[in-house]
């Protein structure tokens, strides 16, 4: 059985991975009729690598910063023979934001580096009921398809390796023939610790500004994996690859239907005699357990409140044409205070806003933290993005394209350059802001 990669404060798995992000830049250029604008530039992925700053710490080095780790094989001809190239992997785990994260970060490192990559079974079976036409594999099916891994791992045939290979739908574990065919993962995120994994061991790498093409250089010289710790984002690798990922993560027609149902029923009800354009403004209000972790991995206590969210209203509106009416789609994992002080503190600036034109705001949560799903692809049918911090929200604005309005944190003075995903996005991305 291979060896773990670290995973930190496991005890706090899903609120920490809402903040455990790795963030790049490259061109996510506004956009605002869902329409992307053309490139505003063509530097290639590398060279925007080695000319921007990214933060890989936070305060205080109490909590441990995700990494990713180069694994030795169980067998240098698994999978594709001795000759294929390295592959990468991810180890799993979290919410739906974290998870789609994880997704994206194999995702963009492969497409960028021109490597294989698979991802664990319960991962690809979570993401395959939001997403249609992913094209990522499921690693245990490919590892049971290739004879090296089967012999590797010690599988006896060809049919104990089929047995339930199909791609998500056993969930990599469980049921009869679950012992003798390749498994990444349980069931569920509790079933962690029965995990297989495909190495032997692990060499962690603390990434640093640059160091990634060196990695897979080491990678390919040592025929090793490339494992991305549990919440990982990389950012020389992601957001280059923006405008392919939401071609990637494309909603499943039901999830796609009940939004656009909703935002039409929305303007009706906003703009009923409106026949002009109407632009939607995402507005994610992440809150909850996401306080405590604020100021554990950045020593703040001051959340994202209502001022802040007003303020990215108003900045929005003022970016927006004069003839163009602003409809602020309001959801949160804190609906009673979403729907008693954000959205009508939302309407009441929109109605004050006698120079900008003003806007109307409406709250849209499904109130299901069970099926988030609904949430998010409405989100994501809007033109604009405001999501203060956190995975969910950052999905949504990544599927959406257009401008990401986010919460700039308070510096403390020993510690001013450590910076949320989020507020790294708003640094390097054209169009995005990040504002008190």
């Amino acid at each position: 059985m291979g060896r773990r990669l670290p995973l930190g404060v496991a005890g706090a798995l899903g609120a920490l991975c809402a903040l455990v992000l790795l963030f790049n830049s490259e061109v996510l250029v506004a956009r605002r009729r869902g329409q992307p604008h053309p490139a505003a530039h063509l530097l290639t992925w590398r060279q925007l690598a080695e000319r921007q700053d990214y933060v890989y710490a936070y305060h205080g080095g109490t909590v441990r910063f995700p990494m990713l780790a180069l694994g030795a094989r169980l067998d240098r001809a698994c999978p594709g023979g001795r000759d294929a190239p390295p592959y990468v992997t991810v180890v799993a785990g979290g919410r739906l934001g974290n998870l789609i994260m994880e997704y994206a970060a194999a995702w963009a490192l492969a497409e960028a580096y021109g490597l294989p990559a698979y991802v664990p079974d319960s991962l690809l079976k979570r993401l395959k009921s939001v997403f249609v036409g992913l094209s990522l594999r499921s690693e245990s099916v490919v590892l049971g398809e290739d004879a090296h891994c089967r012999a590797a791992m010690g599988v006896a045939s060809e049919s104990a390796a089929r047995d339930g290979d199909g791609e998500g739908g056993g969930g990599g574990g469980g049921g009869a023939g679950a012992s003798a065919r390749p498994r990444l993962e349980g069931e569920g995120e509790e079933k962690e610790e029965s995990e297989f994994r495909p190495w032997t061991e692990l060499t962690p790498v603390e990434l640093r500004h640059g160091q990634l093409p060196q990695v897979v250089r080491t990678a390919h010289k040592q025929r090793a994996l490339i494992v991305l710790d549990i919440c990982s984002l990389l950012p020389e690798a992601v957001v280059p690859m923006a405008d392919r990922l939401r071609k990637e993560l494309v909603f499943q027609p039901l999830l796609r239907k009940a939004a656009q149902a909703e935002l039409r029923r929305l303007r009706k009800k906003h703009f009923p005699t409106f026949d002009g354009e109407v632009v939607y403004g995402a507005v994610h209000a992440r809150r909850t357990d996401y306080h405590a972790q604020l100021e554990l991995l950045y020593n703040v206590s001051q959340p994202a409140g209502v001022p802040f969210f007003v303020s990215a209203a108003a900045w929005l509106r003022r970016a927006l044409e004069p003839h163009e009416r602003l409809l602020l789609v309001v959801v949160s994992d804190d609906a009673v205070w979403a729907q008693e002080e954000l959205v009508p503190a939302l309407r009441a600036a929109g109605e004050a806003d006698r120079v900008g034109g003003g806007w109307a705001a409406a709250w849209a949560g499904n109130g299901d933290p069970l099926r988030p799903e609904r949430d998010l692809a409405l989100l994501a049918a809007c033109n604009h993005t405001v999501f203060a911090y956190g995975t969910f929200g950052l999905s949504a604005a990544l599927v959406a394209g257009g401008r990401g309005i986010v919460y700039q944190l308070a510096r403390e003075p020993l510690h001013p350059t450590l910076l949320t995903p989020s507020e790294q996005f708003a640094r390097h991305m054209p169009g995005w802001v990040a504002l008190r």
